[in-house]
């Protein structure tokens, strides 16, 4: 929601609110019936599996063809090339990482070495939100963009540190950019 705000002050006006949910829910039901595939990497053990499950039961999508939940350490380059030719040998088209900021995006990069896909896309917290891991905040709170603030509220010992610094470097960036 920060993002659209700025782009509000920028002058763009028809900026909205995309969640990584949001689009995980409409890329997968509206492929469900397409020969596209995908690929789940994230959570904690067993919650990419559950979440193969429930977009199955879900969205209607059985089009997952395969899983991993990486290690809490960082993987090798010899672990990424393994993975890697895993998720080649599946034939996915789409790999959706679901992983904590900025872990998965380091994740993403290594692994887009070692594949061929059509799209690496990174999702956050999307699959412990849509296994029902973790609790979203009600709309009223997202509608008024402090879903970030009640999740620092649920998680504090796992998200404070990470906000103390994103949150300080997104406003000064913005705010230089505003003023170029």
């Amino acid at each position: 929601m920060p993002i659209v705000w700025v782009g509000h002050l920028k002058g763009q006006k028809e900026m909205q609110r995309c969640t990584g949910l949001d689009t995980f829910q409409e890329v997968m039901t509206s492929t469900a019936s397409y020969p596209i595939k995908h690929f789940f990497c994230g959570g904690k053990q067993g919650i990419a599996l559950q979440l193969q499950e429930a977009s199955s039961q879900k969205l209607g999508n059985a089009n997952v063809v395969g899983t991993y939940s990486p290690p809490f350490t960082e993987m090798t380059y010899e672990e990424y090339a393994v993975l890697g030719a895993i998720i080649n040998a599946s034939g996915a088209n789409v790999v959706w990482i679901g992983l904590s900021t900025p872990k998965q995006e380091i994740f993403a990069a290594n692994l887009a070495k070692h594949v061929n896909v059509n799209y690496i896309i990174t999702v956050g917290a999307v699959f412990d939100f849509f296994t029902g891991n973790l609790q979203r905040a009600p709309n009223w709170i997202q509608k008024f963009g402090l879903e970030w603030l009640y999740r620092l509220l649920k998680e504090p010992r796992r998200l404070f540190k990470r906000y103390a610094e994103i949150v300080p470097m997104f406003v000064w960036l913005n705010i230089k950019a505003l003023f170029k």
